[in-house]
């Protein structure tokens, strides 16, 4: 699963409630804007009626995979 769009205070939350799973995180490319079947694909919801992202807002920095251990 794919989690986008987190702050640097989400991604700590995120890390510290994932004991149980393995996190690949990398840092995005705020200039990137998925577009809505993008988001469908990734079941990121979309609740903006535009596709389009501030590539100056600082809560676009980073994403990370989520894998489950089972």
């Amino acid at each position: 699963m794919l989690v986008d769009y987190m702050s640097l205070n989400m991604l700590h939350q995120l890390i510290t409630n994932s004991m149980d799973e393995l996190l690949v995180v990398f840092q995005r490319h705020t200039d990137f804007l998925p577009s809505k079947s993008q988001l469908d694909l990734i079941g990121t919801e979309n609740d903006e009626t535009t596709n389009e992202r501030d590539p100056e807002d600082p809560q676009v920095e980073y994403a990370a995979y989520i894998i489950p251990q089972t």
